[in-house]
C-alpha cells in the first residue's frame, strides 16, 4: 500500500523540530507528483490545499513532521 510505504519512509529518517528539511522536501516532491499545489512556510512548514468540486464546507487537516528522540522498538513500522 502506497501510504504504508510513505509512512515507513518517513519513519526511517526522523528529524527533530525545526530541522525537518529532508521531510519537507520529500513532502513537496510527493505533492508535486500528485499535482497538488502548496506553499512553503519558513523554516519547514508546508500548506497544501485540495479544492473540492462543489461549494460547501471545508475540511482542514494538520500534521506534525517532527520526531521525538526515542528508540523505535517496533521494527515493523
Amino acid at each position: 500500500d502506497e501510504l504504508t510505504e510513505l509512512r515507513r519512509k518517513l519513519h526511517r529518517e526522523p528529524e527533530l523540530s525545526w530541522e525537518e528539511f529532508k521531510t519537507t522536501q520529500f513532502i513537496c516532491e510527493y505533492l508535486d507528483g500528485l499535482g497538488i499545489s502548496y506553499r512553503r512556510t519558513e523554516p519547514t512548514g508546508v500548506i497544501a490545499e485540495i479544492a473540492g468540486g462543489n461549494p460547501g464546507r471545508t475540511v482542514a487537516l494538520r500534521g506534525d513532521m517532527d520526531a521525538l528522540q526515542v528508540e523505535e522498538l517496533n521494527k515493523d513500522l
